[in-house]
């Protein structure tokens, strides 16, 4: 008997093998929603310090890569006509000025205009948390934030007033179009961004550090290269009699919603203005994590 094959294995060993970094030296416009300047600086100055991608991060990308060929195809037996795929984006002048490249997904014919469509792949709880570019933008997801500032660059790239995300859930296959409308601020930012990562660039200066996020720094590619001062967290002991008692009544109703929705958000209320990052109320340690547009508060009984 032979000896067995161990597809999975090959699959993975075969990404793994091929997986390596490329020199990058313009502004992708898939990174510049990056709120890192220092990453997108050794995007294009060390590049060769980037993790490795592993095999489970690529066969993610090999998912996207798939269901952006199915759905193509189904479009196109809808008899809707994806044109210019991949095609690196027009503005020549200013783009090439500032250094941003990038490859739209695709355009699609309406009202007479070329509309710039970006497709995106996802899992179906970030999916369902998505419907307005607003969720995007205020997203806890790293990457989920730097969709917008995409779409922009491309938007401004064509000289158009809107475009598309066709968003795909890949536990279901089920699909979502959102309109996004260009917003000159945003792409005057992400244009000044460019400008500010080039001056670096130019005079080999290391740009500062972004102060340590665990959602931006500890997902990061240089991080290792980087080395962020992760900051030392403190337990703040809190004799709050009447925030005790608030978070007794959210342990002991959880099967009444109605009594246990306002016991949680009255503590946490009250929870949101201690500055600490972990707080301790009699058994109950309250993990605190704030980003830049929303605060997150788990809390245990311990």
């Amino acid at each position: 008997m032979s000896d067995q094959v161990d597809m999975v294995k090959a699959i993975r060993d075969n990404l793994e093998k091929n997986s390596k970094n490329y020199p990058c030296h313009t502004n992708r416009a898939s990174e510049l929603g990056h709120e890192c300047v220092r990453y997108l600086y050794y995007r294009r100055t060390e590049w060769d310090k980037a993790e490795i991608y592993t095999a489970d991060t690529l066969m993610i990308f090999e998912e996207g890569n798939y269901g952006e060929r199915q759905v193509l195809e189904m479009l196109a037996k809808a008899g809707v006509e994806c044109f210019e795929q991949q095609n690196a984006f027009g503005n020549e002048a200013l783009f090439k000025k500032l250094k941003i490249t990038g490859h739209l997904d695709w355009k699609i014919r309406e009202n007479g205009r070329a509309i710039p469509v970006e497709f995106k792949t996802m899992n179906s709880f970030i999916y369902d948390s998505i419907h307005t570019i607003d969720d995007m933008i205020h997203s806890n997801k790293s990457w989920i934030k730097k969709y917008p500032s995409q779409l922009t660059i491309y938007l401004l790239g064509a000289e158009e007033e809107y475009g598309y995300f066709l968003l795909k859930s890949k536990g279901d296959g089920r699909l979502k179009q959102i309109r996004m409308e260009l917003d000159l601020e945003l792409g005057e930012r992400l244009l000044k961004r460019a400008e500010e990562v080039n001056r670096a660039v130019d005079a080999g200066e290391l740009p500062d550090r972004i102060p340590y996020d665990p959602d931006v720094c500890g997902m990061c590619s240089f991080k290792n290269h980087c080395n962020p001062a992760e900051p030392r967290e403190e337990i703040d002991f809190q004799e709050s009699p009447v925030l005790l008692a608030l978070l007794e009544e959210r342990e002991e109703s959880k099967s009444d919603f109605k009594i246990y929705g306002n016991a949680d958000k009255k503590a946490k209320d009250m929870l949101k203005k201690c500055e600490a990052s972990k707080v301790m109320v009699g058994p109950f340690i309250c993990q605190i994590k704030r980003a830049k547009n929303r605060t997150t508060i788990t809390i245990e009984k311990v």
